[in-house]
């Protein structure tokens, strides 16, 4: 949510979504997450786990993240629903990145919009590590805003940044 809010801080038309079946949010233990369906106003989330634990839920941060998030966008919204059409498509982890370009290959027929980019860019999910993953988010962004014919130059601009931040980019065009 940190590149979805410095994105849109700039400017640029942002959506985030979730590829899971549900909300996920961490626990009492790894094995034991919370769950919220998608489409629940992160508001409402955070008064269940208000009422369920303040003391957990304020110590492991997870109301300060929903605070964040509430404040970027009502509610968390699931991939599957989404059907606008998208120039960029930037995940922030493999299982996700998999997931969408799965997606567009098994439940998406190609239609005449053309080719939309979808990278990763492997970020660990704690907040200083989203930080870092939003500057660099941003970075690419602006990088293919600059280029004149991005379907010819994508892969230029992938290898720029891996080469200037050593770190291998997955990438992949598809079309919506």
């Amino acid at each position: 949510m940190e590149a979805h809010r410095e994105l849109a801080l700039r400017g640029y038309n942002v959506r985030s979504y979730g590829t899971g079946s549900s909300v996920k949010l961490p626990g009492r233990t790894l094995m034991e997450p919370v769950v919220f369906p998608f489409n629940m106003p992160y508001e409402q989330m955070r008064a269940k786990l208000m009422e369920k634990d303040a003391a957990l839920y304020t110590s492991n941060g997870v109301l300060n993240m929903l605070d964040r998030n509430a404040k970027i966008k009502k509610a968390p919204e699931q991939w599957r629903d989404a059907r606008e059409r998208f120039d960029i498509i930037i995940t922030f982890e493999d299982r996700v990145f998999r997931s969408v370009v799965d997606d567009f290959i098994t439940n998406r027929s190609p239609s005449v919009f053309g080719p939309a980019h979808v990278i990763n860019l492997e970020i660990k999910d704690t907040h200083a590590d989203a930080a870092m993953g939003a500057q660099l988010a941003i970075e690419l962004v602006e990088a293919m805003a600059a280029e004149e014919n991005l379907d010819v130059a994508f892969y230029d601009v992938i290898a720029r940044l891996e080469q200037k931040h050593d770190k291998v980019l997955m990438a992949v065009p598809v079309f919506c």
